[in-house]
Parts: C-alpha cells; structure tokens; sequence
C-alpha cells in the first residue's frame, strides 16, 4: 500500500517506464494487495504481461531485481547467475546482507522510481567488460552463503546473542522449542546461573530434564535433572522439587537423597539430613560419605539426646 504520496516499493513506478529500446521488457504478472478503487491501479493492469520462468529469464544479460514487501525474492538466484543485476540500492536487508552489496561492484544501480533505467541499459551494454566483472562479484557474493554448516553455526550463534540478550516472556506452551544440542543447553544454563539469572537457568535446566532425560553424568545421575534440583534447595522449594522428581526421576533410584541430605544438614536440620543419608545409604550402600554421615549424625543425635 501507498505510504502517503510515495509508494513504498520501486515495483510501483513500473508503469511509469517507457522502453527506448525493444530489449527492455518490464512489466507485471499480477497485481495484488492494493485497493481496487486506488487510482493507478487501472494504470498498473496496463502493464499486465504472462509470467516468465527462471530458465527464460536467465537468458537475458541483464535482471531488473526489484523489493516488494520486503527484500526482492528473485535477488538470490540473480545475483548468483551469470547475468548482471540491475536494481535501486536494497533497503530491506535478509539472512543475505543485502546492505553489503556493493554499486558498480555487485550490481548496478538505478534510481528507485526507475525514471532513469533507459540510460542504465545503454550504459550496460557500452560497457560489457565492467558487466562481466560485476555479474562475477555478484556470484562470489553469494557463494558465501552456500556452506550449510557454516550456515548452521552462523544461525545458531545468532539465535544464542539473541537469547542471551532479551528475556521471552508468555505462556510457555505456546513457544516453539529451540532444538539446541543437550551440551549447548546444559552449558547456556550455566551461564545463566553464573550471571545470577537464576529463574532463568531453572526454567532451562527443567527443560533439558525434559528434552534429555536420560543424558547421565558419570555418577548415574540425570544432569539437568540433578543441577534444577540443586538450584530449587537453595531456594527452599523442597515441595516443588519432589513434585518434579516425581513426574521426571531417571537414572539410579534414589540419587536425590543425597542432595537433600547435604541440603538440610548445612542448614543444620540434622534429624531431617539423617533421614535422607539413611534414605540414599540404602540404594547406596557403598558410598562412603553416605556411612560416614550416618555414623557422625546418629552419634550427634544420639549424645544430644542422652
């Protein structure tokens, strides 16, 4: 749509444009999303031409690439062509960097209401030698985009800056998952913890229990399971983390215990840690801290008692 007197994409100065030359061919397939009481759309339907296939339209020398909505969909396979792109510089910008593309190096350029494009083809073909040399910069340009594993890694640091810096507010259920390795989730939940997010690092570390129940560390234990557990005791939310232990436990039985022992015992809860040692000792029979526990407290209740 028109944004004042102004249109907000070259396409709709096409009308407008008076080939000098019979090798111009410009014009429209459709016309879409304007009002059909607009003034120049009678004039736009003048302009009216069947579409054209990539295959055809790569015969030309030259391709006018031109944005609508939003960047020029067309510009990709153009610039990657061995014809040369004739466009006004972009304004909108896609996974492509548009805004890096060069004048007289990429493309070239022609006024954004095409008044000048009859001069622009003649100047082309005066000059085939700088034509050669921009179609050529034009593929080079876009062969960097053409590794999908760098590609891959380039989106995911992008997702990840993104990540770090804004914080996703709403109903969870309605957010789409990242699918991020378990390492990479494990480690930005680290991260989180470190920088004192710690609702944050909860709501990932819950998420890895969920996602990668099963990734163990060398104990047996689930590891994100083990660290959301361990961030809930510190903040005292001993009844949510036996409602979570409940619906997400995995690994060895009972390897909880011995988080909520070490938990109340620093808090000086030794009847409460005694129980929990005696509770871990008991699918842990070996464990030495476990009978170490058990022995000093129950000594300890034993002469409080006496």
């Amino acid at each position: 749509m028109p944004q004042g007197d102004e249109p907000y994409s070259s396409r709709a100065y096409v009308y407008k444009v008076k080939p000098k030359n019979e090798n111009i061919d410009i014009g429209f397939n459709q016309t879409v999303q304007f009002p059909q009481d607009w003034p120049v759309l009678e004039l736009l339907k003048g302009r009216l031409k069947p579409p054209i296939k990539m295959g055809e339209q790569l015969r030309s020398k030259y391709l006018l690439s031109l944005e609508g909505n939003d960047v020029a969909t067309g510009l990709k396979w153009m610039l990657y062509s061995n014809s040369v792109v004739i466009m006004p510089p972009p304004v909108c910008e896609s996974w492509a960097c548009e805004s890096f593309l060069v004048p007289f190096e990429h493309y070239v350029p022609v006024a954004y209401d095409l008044s000048d494009l009859n001069e622009v083809y003649e100047w082309c073909v005066s000059h085939p030698r700088e034509c050669e040399s921009i179609a050529s910069n034009g593929r080079e340009f876009i062969k960097r985009f053409l590794d999908p594993q760098l590609e891959g890694e380039i989106a995911r640091e992008v997702a990840t800056a993104y990540l770090d810096t804004v914080c996703l507010i709403g109903d969870q259920d309605s957010l789409l998952p990242i699918q991020l390795a378990k390492e990479v989730l494990y480690a930005r939940a680290e991260k989180l913890q470190q920088k004192g997010d710690v609702n944050a690092a909860q709501d990932l570390f819950l998420e890895g229990a969920k996602r990668f129940p099963n990734w163990l560390d060398i104990y047996g234990d689930p590891n994100f399971l083990k660290s959301f557990v361990k961030l809930c005791l510190v903040q005292g939310r001993h009844e949510h983390v036996r409602d979570m232990l409940s619906a997400l436990s995995s690994g060895r039985q009972g390897w909880h215990e011995i988080l909520f022992a070490r938990d109340s015992e620093n808090k000086g809860l030794h009847a409460k840690a005694l129980d929990h040692w005696r509770a871990f000792l008991a699918s842990h029979p070996e464990h030495t801290e476990a009978q170490q526990a058990v022995r000093r407290l129950g000594l300890m209740l034993q002469v409080g008692h006496s």
